[in-house]
């Protein structure tokens, strides 16, 4: 509800892919909006294949592995349009 006469939105709707959605709420609770709803344009999922190779368990179990191995430096480095689940993994 706008009723106070400043600029701003009562929602807001994404279509695009499933972690979309989910970036726009994290960024605007972030910036003090979280009260600001963020809705899906559609109920159909929308995935991006590269995004979703970094979500599979083998994947998981590679950095698990890497993360193992005595004496080495490995990085983890993801494509900057995954989940944020997948951003926290380290």
């Amino acid at each position: 509800d706008n009723n106070n006469n400043t600029p701003g939105v009562d929602a807001i709707v994404c279509l695009g892919v499933d972690f979309m959605a989910e970036s726009v709420q994290a960024i605007l609770q972030k910036n003090g909006f979280g009260h600001i709803p963020v809705y899906r344009a559609t109920q159909r999922a929308i995935g991006c294949s590269l995004a979703e190779s970094a979500e599979r368990d083998s994947y998981r179990a590679w950095l698990q592995q890497a993360k193992d191995q005595p004496g080495q430096q490995n990085l983890h480095v993801v494509y900057i349009n995954t989940s944020l689940e997948t951003k926290a993994t380290t």
